[in-house]
């Protein structure tokens, strides 16, 4: 709030963060970037033996379906609550950058990216061993 780390959020996106799936999904994709943060210490391994990494479960487990499945319920919790609201159609339709459906429509695509990205760097990494 305030504007503290970057601009000020919009209010939808207050409202999202509020709902009881959103922190799941961030949880979840704070466990996929520390699984990231751990495979990339592959660059520093200098040795012959086996990886001691690769015997942790963790940097094999496939969080794609589990994000799909908090999301699902994400996009469920949205529809029916009544803060979000599709903005209504009349004669003055809000701009984009107000409408809380696309706002968090927007939110929701830079999170698939972010874990498509991830998993393209721990299978990269993955499979180079």
């Amino acid at each position: 709030k305030g504007g503290v780390d970057g601009a000020e959020k919009a209010e939808h996106f207050w409202k999202l963060l509020s709902t009881k799936h959103m922190p799941a999904l961030a949880s979840l994709m704070d466990e996929k970037f520390e699984v990231i943060a751990k495979l990339l210490s592959v660059f520093n391994h200098e040795s012959t033996k086996r990886w001691p990494l690769l015997d942790d479960q963790a940097v094999t487990r496939q969080f794609r379906s589990e994000v799909q499945q908090i999301k699902g319920k994400l996009i469920e919790e949205i529809m029916g609550a009544d803060n979000f609201r599709l903005s209504e159609v009349n004669d003055n339709p809000p701009m984009l950058k107000e409408d809380a459906m696309c706002q968090i429509c927007v939110i929701l695509a830079c999170a698939d990216a972010m874990v498509l990205s991830m998993r393209q760097i721990q299978h990269c990494i993955l499979r180079s061993l």
